[in-house]
């Protein structure tokens, strides 16, 4: 059962595109900020986190050629992060003091509660001299603070933010990839 299960996951992965909506989301939410900050080339960017949508989210900024730090509740996971992508790992708890220093933010924690509060973007912005900075929330629930969108050269984008302006462009991983993949997902149950 349990090897005919991860044969079956591996063929909705191959013949489906149900696991493009995570790649959309981070190229979408980047996207939708690069021009706030003139572009991610040659930026400083921050990953809060290190779960599957964190390492995307440092593998896309990386590719994009941007400068990356991993910040993580535990330091090893956000290290091995970090190690994918030249990059370089802090502790959670040393985001407030990094803040200053990069210019994208992309948080995508499993927490419970506010990561980011805007007091330690307000700070950050303080010692910025007008420089700009883009904050990109992918967690349900947020894990940045609302009230950051209205500081002064603070651009927040989160899921639903995304979801809004990106009207129009669908997101890889539609309905009809969720369709198919459970066609094959019921098909292969019942030949089991």
């Amino acid at each position: 059962l349990f090897q005919n299960a991860l044969r079956v996951g591996k063929r909705v992965h191959t013949e489906t595109g149900i696991d493009a909506a995570g790649r959309s989301l981070v190229a979408v939410g980047l996207a939708l900020v690069g021009d706030h900050v003139g572009g991610i080339e040659g930026r400083r960017a921050l990953v809060v986190g290190a779960g599957s949508m964190a390492a995307l989210a440092a593998a896309t900024l990386h590719r994009a050629g941007a400068s990356v730090v991993v910040a993580n509740r535990t330091y090893e996971r956000g290290a091995r992060v970090a190690a994918s992508v030249d990059g370089a790992a802090i502790a959670l708890s040393a985001v407030p003091d990094v803040l200053a220093d990069v210019d994208v933010v992309v948080s995508c924690t499993g927490s419970a509660g506010t990561v980011l509060d805007a007091s330690a973007v307000a700070a950050a912005m303080a010692v910025r001299s007008g420089a700009p900075i883009a904050v990109v929330d992918l967690a349900l629930p947020h894990d940045v603070d609302p009230a950051v969108a209205d500081l002064d050269g603070v651009l927040r984008v989160d899921l639903a933010s995304i979801a809004t302006l990106s009207a129009g462009t669908p997101l890889a991983g539609t309905a009809g990839d969720l369709e198919q993949a459970l066609e094959i997902v019921a098909d292969e149950v019942a030949a089991y």
